[in-house]
């Protein structure tokens, strides 16, 4: 068994390993491992995915031997048969897992050890057919991408739709030539290759290869983010293929670019990318480089905090949950002021705890303010989480579902009001108590049993043909009978106004308003009397939304308005119920409210 001899920490002291240099093949790996100064040192790094860490190869290193992960392994077997010679920085080899101290100080130093390594690897992992096929294409048409970067793409969008709708009169019609007419042809080119056809798509088919390759679980590894977004160079290795990540980047946004705008232009592209996620090339590592190589500032709860639904992959996960704070610290801005040390003394949920009580103490964020209205209260018991902490391993693996009720940043009740600072006690941490001024408003007397469309957990499975039954124990709970009166105004503005509130709101005309109520009320409107204002009012729902216009069918735009209103209200009112109080006000809560 391998022995670790201590690192020296006055010298920023770090182990490198390479290749023994044998003669022929051998099928055995056996490495060569030193100290080093890392400022004095040449060295390259590798990135990977641990994996199952009970799924063990013993390999040589310094005719001892070690046990390394499986996946780990084949990546190191892939860069000796590449022919690289690279003095190599590994974590799991380098660091002695065993020893928190040392994990502690050699973490800490990750953003300088990733800072000054030449280059770093990326191993995606073993190769298959389907990420050869990938490999192949993006390395193929990535070089041309990159030529393109510099364009501006809004202005550019114009000339390539006319030049995809009529390309014989493109060039006479518009007048451009040069770059851009390159351009379109280039795009035309990518949204006719025929392995990216719907017609052509199958198990092995270059989208499904595409989209396999970015689902792989090395790019939601929560490492990557540093890794990733310090090196200097980063070379991607997946099987027996290799690319600059510069390369994968520019291929796959102008794929993305394709599949999101140009695939419509024509009847014959629309199948363009089926097998693709609509967020498949979305990889918050490689966009944590561009805003650190943009000299931009990287926020940790911008990189922990997701609204969205997750490309068919996690956001971020890792093996050890802490590591889901201490491996971005290296990449993050904001350290010094929200003060988080990295620490393997302490549990999860301490980490977690500290974290978020970071974030609301510290008042300043990626959205402006990391309120407690960011922190959705939830049951207590996750694995000793207070009701506040997010579980972020949830997060990461299936984004935050309930936004925020005040996410549009439109309300504020004590405009100017100075917070004083909370003081803290020494038992705070320990049992999970947050501290926070406030003001009594009034008193919850009555909250509406939330119904299953926004109190189960999954924010994408909401039953929209339940939608009857929703509005009945609204009505039922407002008492609403069956004539439609304005007195029940407020009721749909409670609901609707954090997304619609500079079209639905208190100085609405009452032909709106009396729309508005039909709507939500499921109740029948006759498109024949619709006035003006009442048609424009479908119409900028329609075009909010970017919606195909329905050309002379009022009654199509009116079903598209419900179905906008309607699934808007069910999607933001996930999670969240109606409560009254005893100033007779209605208001809106997460589902856990009860009255006093």
């Amino acid at each position: 068994m391998f022995l670790y001899d201590p690192l020296s920490r006055d010298d920023s002291e770090i182990r490198l390993v390479r290749f023994h240099e044998t003669s022929g093949s051998e099928l055995s790996l056996s490495l060569e491992l030193r100290h080093a100064s890392m400022s004095e040192t040449n060295y390259s790094a590798l990135s990977y995915v641990w994996g199952d860490v009970s799924d063990t190869i013993e390999i040589n290193l310094n005719n001892s031997s070690i046990k390394i992960g499986r996946n780990l392994h084949a990546g190191l077997k892939q860069l000796r048969e590449d022919g690289v010679r690279d003095w190599l920085w590994i974590d799991s080899i380098c660091i002695r897992q065993s020893d928190l101290d040392e994990k502690t100080y050699q973490v800490g130093l990750m953003r300088d050890i990733f800072s000054n390594a030449d280059r770093v690897y990326s191993w995606l992992g073993p190769g298959s057919n389907g990420s050869d096929a990938a490999m192949d294409f993006l390395s193929r048409i990535g070089p041309t991408a990159m030529k393109f970067k510099g364009l501006n793409i809004q202005d550019t969008d114009k000339k390539v739709i006319a030049y995809l709708n009529n390309s014989t009169s493109y060039k006479d019609s518009t007048g451009d030539g040069g770059d851009v007419l390159e351009y379109a042809h280039f795009i035309h080119d990518i949204l006719h290759e025929p392995d990216l056809r719907g017609k052509n798509h199958g198990h092995n088919g270059l989208a499904t290869g595409i989209q396999s390759l970015m689902e792989r679980d090395y790019w939601h590894r929560i490492w990557i983010f540093q890794e990733v977004a310090l090196a200097k160079e980063v070379i991607i290795v997946c099987g027996t293929k290799t690319m600059p990540l510069e390369i994968l980047e520019a291929a796959l946004n102008v794929i993305d670019h394709c599949y999101a705008r140009y695939r419509y232009q024509g009847p014959d592209t629309r199948d363009f990318g089926r097998g693709l996620h609509s967020n498949f090339s979305y990889k918050l590592a490689t966009q944590t480089r561009t805003m650190k190589l943009r000299g931009h500032q990287i926020h940790l709860d911008s990189l922990l905090y997701h609204h969205m639904a997750p490309p068919d992959r996690p956001f971020y996960s890792a093996t050890d949950p802490r590591d889901i704070i201490f491996g971005l610290l290296g990449v993050t801005t904001d350290n010094d002021r929200l003060g988080i040390q990295v620490d393997y003394r302490a549990t999860m949920a301490e980490v977690f705890t500290a974290t978020t009580r970071a974030f609301i103490e510290n008042d300043g964020s990626y959205w402006g303010s990391y309120k407690l209205d960011t922190c959705v209260p939830k049951e207590e018991g996750v694995d000793g989480l207070p009701s506040w902490v997010p579980d972020w391993r949830e997060v990461g693996k299936n984004g935050i579902s309930e936004d925020p009720i005040n996410m549009s940043m439109l309300f504020d009740a004590t405009p100017g009001v100075t917070v004083p600072p909370v003081t803290r006690t020494s038992t705070d941490d320990s049992v999970g108590i947050l501290r926070r001024h406030g003001c009594q408003v009034d008193i919850i007397t009555d909250a509406m049993q939330p119904h299953k469309d926004v109190s189960g957990k999954d924010r994408s499975a909401i039953d929209l043909a339940n939608s009857d039954s929703r509005l009945r124990s609204i009505c039922e709970f407002m008492n609403l009978g069956p004539e439609i009166g304005p007195g029940e105004d407020y009721i749909w503005r409670v609901l609707l106004a954090p997304h619609w509130y500079r079209r639905i709101n208190a100085s609405m005309s009452t032909g709106i308003a009396t729309l508005v109520h039909k709507i939500m009320r499921r109740s029948l409107i006759e498109v024949d009397i619709l006035t003006p204002e009442q048609k424009a009012f479908i119409q900028d729902l329609r075009d909010f939304w970017n919606k195909p216009p329905e050309v002379n069918h009022i009654s199509a735009e009116l079903a598209n308005a419900r179905k906008i209103l309607q699934e808007e209200e069910r999607l933001f009112n996930y999670q969240r119920t109606l409560f009254k109080t005893t100033k007779n006000m209605l208001g809106l809560g997460y589902k856990m409210v009860r009255p006093v």
